[in-house]
């Protein structure tokens, strides 16, 4: 990604970087003495924030402060865990937040910033360390080379190159020379009494702390900043560019003013209706709104024709919020979009929020990694209301079933709650082989807090067919099939699908020799039942539309009884959906299962209903798939993939 403010990598610092480094070493940075001594700084009044294994992991415990007002107690209020095995290196984020006891403070409190530096930004550590004095910490300084993000057991910190990081530094600032903020926090050396650098930690890592501290945290120090000191002049003196392109004195004003609005959890949505549903998810939490406006800046450059994205998000703010926090935020917008010659983008979109494609449905594929469909790959997209399909997972490595329905699982919620939760209907499609079926998607449950709540009866949940969806040869009948569908009702147009034991051939003839059947029905489920043969002809036929019950007829014939309980199933289906037409079927279907969960309601069609709904019109990338190795998969450039060979036949939903 690219970063909103300009930065160079001087060979020697300037005057103005090393005063800041100054104020930082002499008025913000403290000695630790927990669980070990270490270094921390001041980040708000009263508090303070180090390492987790300088401090200690255990909310409550007591430690000192050495700074430049002399010692204080204070006490650690979050630390992240300890390592499993004592003695080991501490596991990410190895941070925690420690808070002086009693108040008001009077101490200077750094300046800090949560975004990732510009790769060669020269950084200043500044840390205790007793290397020439032994058993004593004395402030040590460090002059190190931004090398780039480490992967470090799977969470990104920053490579510090050259320098020397010893023991004692641990929990120091991590000073970016090119803009005069802090941007981390230094981790541990990279090898023992050698001068080469260490990890820091970037302090956006502790957005996974408890949420109503981390706002207590960052308001203060958002609030403290927002009055004049000699540190944020010669910042401005820099004359770099803060998050989203503002300069730092309206960011600062910005965030002063979002320091003050009430808390809400809906940040997410927030930053979709900005960023854009073509964008991919911020990797960490939005704790609150401060967040939203780093993760803009994180974003693209943004052409300077265009309103900036803090300016439009705060626009937003403005245009939905109370007084009198809306009155501060239009104040603002107002003033930064005319010194931008964007007072009128501005002035609209405070006035009516700006219409964007949304999320229509996220669509799930487990494309068969294996010849026997033993591995897949997950890969999940956000498809628009323009017909375009934004990749929010594309597996890397195979997998098994089993494994990539538990990761669809643990994606489904977040991503749901992002592109609209609740107040906008966004449908679940599920690409799988015919063997994964009988997958119960639709009785899912997904939200802790609320157990009794399925996908299937919150969500529009349909099953596609990954196999068709790459066999040229059946795309021609199954585009036709959909077009006669649509042009009647599907109650009308369901064939009904019996649990009689019959040959793949007859189902063949039946299907074959109706090139407008477009819908069936079955009797009782494929995976428990003679069905099963159906469905086989079914898919590879290009039928688009089944439906099916997730049960078997208790005396159906494959049970040992004799007639069909299943035909009244069949009959109340064709009455539920004799009036639905081929779009609102997976809405119908979302109703018929809230329907069946009713009291008395143990015989309606709705209970347990399984709905196959293949538009061949509405597709995702085609993903490139490389069978049985590990090479990640790629969409497939639609100039090159067999399927756009066919001119015309392809058009979003």
């Amino acid at each position: 990604m690219s970063r909103q403010r300009r930065a160079g990598s001087p060979t020697v610092i300037s005057p103005i970087a090393d005063r800041i480094s100054t104020i930082l070493r002499d008025r913000c940075l403290v000695q630790v003495s927990g669980l070990s001594k270490g270094s921390g700084f001041f980040a708000a009044p009263g508090f303070v924030i180090t390492c987790a294994h300088v401090a200690g992991s255990e909310k409550g415990r007591r430690v000192t402060i050495t700074g430049p007002q002399g010692e204080a107690e204070a006490t650690v209020q979050w630390a992240s865990q300890p390592p499993a095995v004592a003695g080991s290196i501490w596991p990410y984020p190895d941070l925690a937040i420690v808070e002086l006891e009693g108040g008001p403070h009077s101490h200077e409190c750094a300046y800090v910033e949560q975004a990732y530096p510009i790769l060669g930004t020269q950084m200043h550590v500044y840390g205790h360390s007793g290397v020439y004095v032994k058993d004593h910490l004395d402030v040590k300084p460090a002059l190190t080379t931004y090398g780039g993000l480490h992967g470090l057991y799977g969470d990104k910190v920053l490579q510090l190159d050259a320098g020397e990081l010893p023991a004692g530094m641990s929990g120091g600032p991590v000073l970016d020379l090119s803009t005069g903020v802090v941007r981390a926090i230094a981790k541990t050396q990279r090898t023992p009494k050698a001068a080469m650098g260490g990890l820091a930690i970037p302090l956006k890592a502790i957005r996974g702390m408890d949420p109503a501290l981390y706002r207590r945290l960052w308001r203060a120090h958002d609030l403290y900043h927002a009055e004049d000191s000699l540190w944020l002049r010669s910042i401005d003196a820099m004359h770099t560019i803060g998050v989203s392109g503002l300069e730092h004195s309206a960011g600062r004003a910005l965030r002063r003013l979002l320091a003050s609005l009430p808390e809400r959890d809906e940040h997410r949505a927030a930053w979709t209706v900005v960023a854009g549903p073509q964008t991919g998810t911020p990797d960490t939490p939005l704790l609150d709104y401060r967040d939203v406006v780093d993760e803009l800046g994180e974003l693209f450059l943004e052409s300077d024709d265009a309103l900036p994205r803090a300016v439009a998000y705060a626009a937003d703010l403005a245009r939905d919020g109370d007084e009198p926090h809306a009155a501060g935020l239009r104040q603002w917008v107002l003033q930064v979009s005319g010194q931008r010659r964007h007072a009128g983008e501005a002035t609209a979109r405070l006035a009516e929020a700006p219409t964007a494609p949304h999320v229509v449905s996220l669509m799930a594929e487990l494309t068969p990694a294996s010849t026997d469909h033993s591995l897949v790959r997950l890969n999940v997209w956000r498809h628009l209301s323009n017909g375009e399909s934004v990749p929010v997972h594309l597996g890397s490595t195979p997998t098994t079933p089993h494994r990539a329905w538990l990761d669809l699982q643990s994606l489904l919620p977040k991503e749901l709650d992002e592109v609209g939760g609740s107040k906008r209907r966004v449908m679940v499609e599920v690409f799988a082989a015919l063997g994964l079926m009988n997958e119960n998607l639709a009785d899912w449950r997904l939200w802790p807090s609320a157990g009794w709540s399925a996908l299937g009866r919150r969500y529009a949940v349909v099953l596609r067919d990954v196999e068709r969806r790459y066999d040229r040869r059946v795309l021609g009948v199954w585009q036709t099939r959909w077009d006669s569908l649509a042009t009647e009702p599907v109650g009308t147009a369901l064939t009904p699908v019996d649990c009689a034991d019959r040959a793949h051939e007859e189902h063949e003839g039946l299907i074959e020799a109706d090139p407008m059947l477009g819908a069936l029905a079955l009797a009782a489920s494929p995976f428990k039942s003679p069905t099963r043969s159906a469905l086989e002809v079914a898919l590879p036929a290009g039928v688009p539309v089944l439906l099916w019950p997730r049960r078997q007829c208790q005396s159906c014939p494959s049970a040992g009884g004799t007639g069909c309980p299943g035909a009244d199933f069949l009959q109340g289906l064709a009455e539920e959906l004799r009036g639905t037409p081929l779009d609102e079927l997976p809405e119908r279907v979302r109703e018929l299962r809230s329907a069946a969960a009713k009291p008395d309601a143990a015989d309606h069609c709705g209970r347990d209903l399984v709905v196959v709904w293949d538009n061949p019109y509405r597709q995702p990338p085609p993903m490139r798939r490389a069978l049985d190795d590990d090479a990640p998969l790629e969409e497939v450039d639609p100039v090159h993939d067999r399927m756009a060979a066919l001119p015309g036949q392809w058009r979003p939903a």
